[in-house]
């Protein structure tokens, strides 16, 4: 694994866990700062050739997101 996944790796797993904090107390203005972090870490991930959307459980926290 590159550095770069690595990095990458661990932002998505955290994002992720502040994602599962927000949705737990009902903070609905931060779930969607987490979602749309997410995102954009999915795009960069998918960019330079990583699969970083089978790192966490998206269909649990974000069911409403479009996957291939």
């Amino acid at each position: 694994m590159s550095e770069f996944e690595t990095v990458l790796r661990q932002r998505v797993v955290t994002v992720y866990r502040e994602l599962v904090v927000a949705r737990r107390a009902g903070q609905d203005y931060e779930m969607d700062l987490h979602r749309a972090r997410l995102e954009d870490l999915f795009e960069l991930a998918e960019r330079n050739g990583v699969d970083a959307v089978s790192w966490v459980d998206l269909e649990v926290e974000i069911p409403r997101q479009e996957r291939p």
